[in-house]
């Protein structure tokens, strides 16, 4: 017999979802293109980086690539993650090991089928890298 030596008394029914906020995340594999019905899509999963709650949590984007915001967004994800890029492209293999920031937001979610909803984190924009030598002084 295995016994786990956990009080589940103490643990939460449903897993805390990331909070809203702006955190640093590394890209610990490539984003994947994925078919979908009107073209393709590419799906990239972060690691949160920032210490806290939500260290080692997972977050993850989707771009579809058949509109403009898809591209805008891949673009964005790029230049936060120092990817480079051009008329030829990007090589999706580039963003492994490469840290972006990101603002997550919160929102309902009702899954297909099922009448509750849940609180869902969603990448809200890829921002801009930060540049040590843009970080104000400490005034102290």
């Amino acid at each position: 017999m295995s016994i786990v030596n956990i009080d589940f008394n103490d643990v939460p029914d449903e897993n805390l979802c990331v909070g809203p906020g702006v955190y640093f995340v590394r890209f610990e594999e490539a984003p994947e293109i994925e078919l979908k019905g009107d073209g393709d899509m590419v799906k990239a999963v972060a690691v949160i980086e920032d210490e806290g709650d939500f260290k080692n949590r997972k977050v993850k984007d989707y771009h579809c690539l058949w509109m403009d915001m898809g591209k805008t967004g891949l673009k964005r994800m790029a230049v936060s993650a120092g990817v480079t890029f051009g008329s030829e492209g990007m090589d999706l293999n580039d963003f492994v090991g490469q840290v972006g920031r990101v603002s997550v937001g919160n929102e309902e979610y009702t899954p297909k089928g099922e009448s509750e909803s849940r609180t869902v984190a969603k990448i809200r924009d890829w921002l801009a890298p930060v540049v040590e030598d843009e970080i104000p002084a400490d005034t102290e």
